[in-house]
């Protein structure tokens, strides 16, 4: 896939939006993308299982909108930083994809970076919070796609599967956007 390509569509489609969290349950992840082994891949994390909500999930970095954010953005780069140790400059970040419900009531600001190189966070991840930091290769993995039959709900569900990991939920749906700019 060619970044610069996926770049463009990404910004055509999805403008970067700073806006202040306009309720109460809003949260912000950062999709980070780079070039890896020849391929481009995307960074998930395995959620801590000591975690309260989502534990044991794959999702991307991010959490709660906080009062010290002024816009979501920032809550997304916090959350990075806090998470997985990884300062991504605001330049590096392209856009904001669509908004996504979660199943415990958060809406969640999908923000997308492209890195020039893969990071150095597998080693240095904050094990309160994280389990494992997973890089995946993005094309194999939007073509994991699979609807979801595992609940009866009037809106549209994804799965995608890497290796013995099932990505589900808003991470999934998150997957699908990017997805429908892929192919």
């Amino acid at each position: 896939m060619n970044l610069n390509l996926f770049s463009s569509r990404l910004r055509q489609n999805f403008p970067l939006v700073k806006e202040p969290a306009s309720m109460e349950h809003s949260a912000a992840v950062m999709l980070i993308l780079f070039p890896y082994l020849g391929r481009t891949h995307v960074l998930m994390i395995k959620r801590a299982m000591t975690l309260k909500l989502h534990k044991g999930e794959i999702a991307f970095p991010g959490g709660i909108f906080e009062d010290d954010d002024e816009h979501l953005l920032d809550t997304a780069l916090r959350e990075t930083q806090e998470e997985i140790d990884l300062e991504i400059p605001i330049e590096r970040v392209m856009a904001r994809m669509n908004p996504v419900e979660t199943r415990t009531g958060f809406i969640v600001s999908p923000f997308v970076t492209l890195l020039d190189q893969a990071p150095d966070c597998r080693d240095s991840f904050n094990e309160d919070e994280v389990e494992e930091v997973l890089f995946i290769p993005l094309t194999p993995l939007i073509a994991t796609q699979q609807r979801d039959v595992g609940f009866k709900r009037e809106e549209e569900m994804y799965v995608y599967w890497y290796e013995r990991h099932r990505i589900w939920g808003a991470s999934a749906k998150m997957l699908h956007q990017l997805g429908e700019l892929i192919f």
